[in-house]
C-alpha cells in the first residue's frame, strides 16, 4: 500500500511539473511545441544545404527538439576545422549563434514562442549517427 501511495504522488508531482511548464503567461505552450513539431515533421527530411538535413522533430513538454544530420564524419570536421585554423570551441559558439539566429531572428513565430516559455533543442550527428552536439535555445 505505501507503494501505491508513493507511485501515485510521484505522478502527481509529475504532472503539476508538467502543468508548470506547459500553462506559462496564460498559454500552453507545450500544446504549441506538439503543433509546430507536429506540421514541421510533413516535410521532412528537409535538406538545409548540401552537408546539413533534418530527419526528425518531436516535441519533448515546451521544447521542440530537431536532430539534424551533419554529411559527413568526425574525422572530416576535424580535418576542416584543423586546415580553416578554426578550434571545437570557436566551431561550437558559431553553431550556437547561427542556431539561435535561426529561431529568434529569422523566424518570428518561434521568436514568439521561445518569449512564451518555449525552448528548441538542436542535436547535431554525424553521419554515422554519433552526436557530435546538443545545442538548446531558451531565450532570444
Amino acid at each position: 500500500m505505501r507503494w501505491l501511495i508513493l507511485i501515485t504522488s510521484l505522478a502527481l508531482s509529475a504532472n503539476a511539473m508538467a502543468s508548470e511548464v506547459c500553462n506559462t503567461k496564460q498559454f500552453d505552450v507545450c500544446k504549441k511545441a506538439r503543433e509546430i513539431s507536429d506540421e514541421m515533421a510533413k516535410t521532412l527530411p528537409m535538406q538545409l544545404n548540401k552537408n546539413l538535413s533534418i530527419h526528425k522533430v518531436s516535441a519533448i513538454q515546451n521544447m521542440i527538439s530537431i536532430t539534424a544530420l551533419l554529411a559527413y564524419d568526425k574525422a572530416t570536421l576535424d580535418a576542416s576545422l584543423k586546415q580553416s585554423n578554426i578550434s571545437q570551441k570557436n566551431m561550437e559558439e558559431i553553431m550556437m549563434n547561427s542556431a539561435k539566429d535561426s529561431i529568434c531572428i529569422s523566424t518570428p513565430e518561434t521568436n514568439a514562442f521561445i518569449g512564451l516559455g518555449g525552448a528548441v533543442q538542436y542535436i547535431y550527428k554525424f553521419i554515422d549517427g554519433t552526436t557530435y552536439s546538443t545545442i538548446n535555445i531558451e531565450s532570444c
